[in-house]
């Protein structure tokens, strides 16, 4: 139905109308532009730079700024070829004088008539009219009228009369161009923040204009690289009925703040009614704007429709008028004939009460018909938009139901991905444990070496060998926390929770981390052994004593641990936020703490990061009392990444 010009339902779009203004600047620019004009359609391309009719000056119309900083920034397009058509023609302008209003001084209105022949639209007749008004202002009229019938297919009557290139506006003062308008920075023009956001502030000026006349469809698109690949945006621009403007995500933001309640789909479209109502605006999503080529030809085609229902306003009434009279009779609009006032016999009496009757009826026949055809009119209106809307909703669901099997497609891409990661991770973390693994026997193996080195030398005869490698560990938690209590007077287990760790024991790896818990708390205890001996030497300790992570690293006998386990404090957040500073205070003998409490920030890994990454927090005490405390063993406590 849309590609066909015969089509009865556009067929009847035979006349259409438009119309708008032009910031007049040098004087005698109703002249001016006629003179344009007239050689514009006598070339088939309109020269550029003929009239700059909205220049900015102080006495336009704020929207006509928009066109101002266009020709700043945008080049127009180079002239066009000659128009096909084998019977073209204009007549000359007529020149009369109208007389204005009230103390205004007469108008000047120039007026004539064109013809030429349009490949889809027939044999196509035309008429414009030019007229000054106040404020320095010259308003246009354009109306014509198609053989065939107005359709996408045709060519505009603004473009083929030379208007779009004449720097005009529309009543709303929304530019007037033979191409979609592009409110972005064009390769090579520096980037400009503040004009572009004034541009747009007048753009959403224009469309909220009560006396704006033409729709207007704005496109968003990601980048300005994609204009190239919407070809379809510049079959839908027609001048002086629907324009087309071409907004970025950034523009996109800015007119949305601006019309907050008429935002433009990312990516997509909406089209702003020449009414101006919300009510009347239509959005476009992303696929329909790039895929569905027929939604838009159809949006121009239901445009033309309205518009031939419309009555002509402003200057294109005259233009109108003008054109009715030039129309060849068989072409003119139909227009029921006034109903004729009953007869009166000159004697003064009365007609027939049947005749008086007979034209009552027909007078109420007609004014039926007439309201039938209005109806009618109106319902197909109805039907076009309702058939619109429902292509929209069915092109949006096929959207959808595509957006929703590539998720479902790339979902289950990357449940695979992530199933290979997963076993990846799960061969990296058994070759991770046996590393650390052969790492903590050769360590233990190490310090049990040094012990028994230094078990030789006679200043350190006294001194008690720690466990060897190859001592059984306790079979529970609880076994070891007992044996070390006994073991190592040293460190302090009093107050220790042996449930929570007890918690560890059903885990598959608990055997791996009694072990290294086990050698931890040994090594803990050789730490203060040495730092005993130092003392009672009468020798202060020496750096290798300073804290247990020194000691570790000095390869001390009885280190049995690595120093990578070994953390003698938390995160920054961790000892900030009072949260999990409570998380980590445990009980200490008066001797150490008054208060009888103290935060045990430092720790031992017994697993790295592996859930539940049981942890063997401690507090240092040497340097007063010659104790260690433990005060926690078992799953990672809580911290920002936790909880």
């Amino acid at each position: 139905m849309i590609d066909d010009p015969a089509d009865p339902a556009r067929a009847g779009v035979k006349v259409i109308w438009m119309r708008g203004i032009a910031d007049a600047g040098p004087r005698r620019a109703t002249r001016a532009l006629a003179d344009a004009l007239f050689e514009a359609f006598g070339k088939g391309a309109a020269r550029t730079g003929v009239l700059q009719a909205c220049a900015p000056r102080a006495t336009a119309l704020p929207q006509s700024r928009l066109l101002g900083s266009r020709a700043a920034t945008l080049p127009l397009p180079p002239p066009r070829a000659p128009l096909p058509g084998d019977d073209a023609g204009i007549r000359p302008w007529r020149f009369d004088r109208e007389e204005g209003d009230g103390a205004d001084p007469p108008r000047l209105v120039a007026r004539t008539t064109a013809r030429w022949s349009d490949p889809a639209a027939g044999a196509v007749r035309a008429a414009i009219v030019l007229r000054d008004s106040p404020r320095g202002l010259v308003e246009w009229g354009v109306a014509a009228h198609a053989e065939r019938g107005w359709t996408h297919r045709a060519v505009p009557p603004c473009v083929r009369l030379g208007i779009d290139r004449q720097h005009i506006c529309d009543s709303g003062g929304l530019p007037v161009t033979g191409e979609p308008l592009k409110l972005f920075p064009l390769d090579g023009v520096p980037p400009d923040d503040g004009a572009e956001d004034e541009r747009l502030a007048l753009v959403a000026g224009s469309l909220g204009h009560p006396e704006r006349s033409v729709g207007v469809l704005v496109v968003s698109l990601d980048s300005r690289k994609a204009l190239s690949s919407i070809d379809t945006l510049f079959r839908v621009h027609w001048p002086g009925l629907l324009s087309v403007a071409v907004v970025i995500e950034p523009g996109r933001r800015v007119l949305a703040g601006l019309l907050p309640e008429r935002a433009i789909p990312a990516g997509g479209a909406r089209y702003f009614g020449p009414s101006g109502n919300a009510e009347d605006d239509t959005t476009f999503t992303r696929a329909a704007v790039r895929d569905r080529h027929g939604l838009l030809t159809a949006l121009l085609d239901d445009a033309l429709a309205v518009r031939a229902e419309a009555s002509p306003t402003g200057v294109a009434v005259d233009a109108a008028t003008l054109l009715t009279e030039h129309l060849p009779r068989r072409l003119r609009p139909q227009v029921p004939p006034p109903a004729k006032p009953p007869e009166q016999e000159s004697s003064g009496e009365q007609a027939p009460a049947s005749a008086s009757g007979e034209g009552a009826e027909a007078s109420e026949l007609d004014r039926l018909r007439s309201r039938v055809a209005e109806m009618e009119s109106v319902l197909a209106g109805v039907e076009r938009r309702a058939e619109r809307r429902l292509t929209l909703l069915q092109d949006e669901a096929s959207a959808a139901k595509q957006a929703r099997t590539q998720a479902e497609q790339h979902a289950d891409h990357l449940a695979g991905q992530l199933a290979e990661a997963l076993t990846e991770r799960d061969l990296f973390a058994e070759a991770l444990d046996d590393a650390e693994a052969e790492r903590d026997a050769a360590v233990r193996d190490r310090g049990v070496l040094a012990a028994r080195l230094a078990d030789v030398a006679p200043a350190v005869a006294s001194a008690p060998p720690p466990a060897a490698s190859g001592d059984r560990v306790p079979g529970s938690f609880e076994a070891l926390i007992a044996e070390i209590a006994a073991r190592h007077p040293l460190l302090v287990l009093d107050d220790l929770d042996g449930s929570v760790a007890a918690a560890l024991d059903p885990h598959p790896k608990a055997a791996s981390w009694r072990r290294k818990a086990r050698d931890a708390l040994t090594t803990l205890d050789a730490y203060a052994r040495a730092k005993q001996r130092a003392r009672r030497a009468g020798t202060p300790p020496g750096p290798h004593l300073s804290d247990l992570l020194a000691f570790v690293r000095s390869g001390a006998p009885g280190a049995l641990i690595s120093a990578n386990i070994i953390a003698l404090a938390e995160s920054d957040r961790v000892e900030h936020q009072e949260k999990f500073r409570q998380a980590r205070m445990f009980p200490v003998r008066p001797a150490t703490h008054p208060s009888g409490r103290a935060c045990f920030t430092a720790h031992i890994k017994l697993e790295r990061c592996k859930p539940p990454a049981p942890r063997l927090h401690f507090f240092d005490d040497t340097d007063n009392t010659g104790l260690i405390y433990i005060g926690y063993l078992g799953p990672h406590l809580a911290t920002g990444r936790t909880n």
